[in-house]
């Protein structure tokens, strides 16, 4: 979710503009805008680095602040203000559920499954970044799409959009967060925020897209426990990462992901590993033996050098793996080598 995120980010400050030749294009960097939002963001960086506490919502009104002093943002006009509901709580319009109601099923459907991906695709984010993903699998996530469930049904009766979880939680799981404690503080903090709203609502957006770069950048981090020499793992992976970034959606990320995971687990199913390594009409039959993982490492992107011990009779013998294309000159076959005397030394 950090590259879709960072995208956000950056396409709000203005450092990514549409292009009818490339789609996107780097913006105008002569925007003050621009450079106001780098520096919040350099700046983000040099305080979390130093551990001060609140680095993001110092430098969100830092920012702000330099926008009003200097005129580039419109000052606040004012700073308390009675907080009203007037028109939305309860303001329901019925009147489809009887004149389309085939449609209006239509669209529940999807925003259901919508919801449930994007809480699918952001709950998992946010615990592995909080290390709380244990087996792969996210402690009492149930209560997470129940509590979703249950803010969707309130949200609707005031008149906001779907309440789901939000990709920012991740800087309070960084300032330390790991209980309901800290959802239940920003709540609170919510409520107090809406006698201020003509103070928030003079923040420019400029400021506000600072910290959503941040959060990608935090998000992006468990890319690096990926297993890219395993296709298995990497390419439904890679079809998450780049599908939702280049859509603009979470969800169609995640069904991109799941979807690649079935087809690569049915194909692997019909065709197993060493049979399918064995059948290559480009490197030709492979002796792998026992060697070869259920996912078939073998043969991986990139040609991969191993030393390799017998434990047997103390003898060190080095070969390379055969990448595709590469032929049998890159190494010998993994030939005369024990089951279960063979360690990998160096990857």
């Amino acid at each position: 979710i950090g590259f879709f995120q960072a995208f956000v980010g950056f396409k709000m400050m203005g450092l990514v503009a549409p292009s009818q030749d490339t789609l996107v294009t780097l913006g105008d960097m002569g925007d003050i805008h621009v450079w106001l939002s780098l520096g919040a963001i350099v700046m983000m960086g040099i305080l979390i680095i130093y551990e001060i506490p609140g680095a993001v919502f110092v430098a969100i009104w830092v920012a702000s602040a330099v926008g009003w002093v200097f005129g580039v943002a419109t000052p606040p006009e004012g700073l308390v203000d009675w907080p009203t509901m007037e028109g939305t709580v309860l303001a329901w319009d019925t009147s489809c559920l009887f004149e389309d109601t085939y449609r209006v099923l239509m669209v529940a459907t999807v925003l259901t499954f919508v919801s449930i991906l994007d809480i699918c695709g952001v709950q998992f984010g946010l615990a592995t970044r909080a290390n709380l993903v244990h087996d792969g699998k996210v402690p009492n996530s149930r209560s997470v799409y129940l509590g979703c469930a249950l803010g969707s049904l309130f949200g609707a009766g005031c008149g906001t959009s779907t309440v789901i979880i939000a990709n920012e939680s991740c800087l309070s799981i960084v300032e330390g967060g790991r209980t309901g404690i800290s959802a239940i503080t920003c709540s609170a903090l919510f409520v107090v925020s809406a006698f201020f709203t003509p103070l928030l609502a003079a923040v420019p957006q400029y400021a506000v897209a600072a910290p959503l770069v941040m959060v990608g950048l935090f998000m992006t981090a468990p890319v690096g426990e990926i297993d890219w020499d395993n296709l298995a793992e990497a390419v439904p992976a890679y079809f998450t990462i780049s599908v939702m970034t280049f859509t603009y959606s979470i969800s169609n990320g995640v069904v991109a992901g799941l979807g690649a995971h079935l087809v690569l687990t049915l194909c692997l199913k019909i065709l197993p590993p060493k049979a399918a390594v064995a059948a290559s009409p480009t490197t030709g039959p492979l002796s792998i033996n026992d060697y070869a993982t259920p996912i078939m490492r073998v043969p991986t992107l990139r040609s991969a050098a191993r030393t390799m011990e017998d434990e047997d009779t103390g003898r060190r013998g080095s070969f390379s793996v055969q990448s595709p294309g590469l032929g049998p000159a890159n190494g010998p076959a993994l030939e005369g080598f024990p089951g279960e005397a063979r360690k990998p030394l160096l990857r």
